[in-house]
């Protein structure tokens, strides 16, 4: 008799059976669409964070470089090896932008020609102050 009625041997109406798979049918075609508008956003924001960390890196690499060409030209030695031509180059960097400008070409945000020349005065600056410092220490 239950049947009759329009219930199913477990007591739920068949109108709420038909409406319940209804729902499911339209939550498993919307269901694709997120996750593929979701996957989109993952992918562009960690598309985003490669690039500006390859950008870090680049101009750490470029910096370096110049420190390294800027120790080697100023006599004596920059404290702290590759670390040290690091700091001297982006240190230089704004130091040489500050007195020249952004002059010549610039590669990965580092201003090569007035970096070179504010890493040659952080250099010299910095031998000078090791050579004192250094000579009462013993080194």
């Amino acid at each position: 008799m239950s049947n009759a009625l329009g219930w199913d041997a477990a007591g739920t109406p068949r109108a709420d059976r038909q409406s319940a798979r209804s729902e499911e049918k339209e939550l498993k075609t919307e269901m694709p669409i997120i996750l593929l508008l979701l996957m989109i956003v993952v992918i562009v924001v960690l598309f985003f964070i490669t690039a500006n960390v390859l950008g870090v890196i680049l101009t750490l690499f470029i910096a370096g470089l110049v420190g390294a060409l800027a120790d080697a030209v100023v006599p004596g030695r920059l404290p702290w090896g590759w670390l040290g031509a690091i700091l001297a180059g982006l240190v230089g960097g704004w130091i040489g932008t500050a007195i020249m400008g952004n002059v010549g070409p610039v590669i990965a945000g580092v201003a090569i020609l007035p970096a070179f020349i504010g890493a040659m005065i952080l250099a010299f600056i910095v031998s000078l102050v090791f050579k004192q410092t250094g000579a009462r220490r013993g080194y």
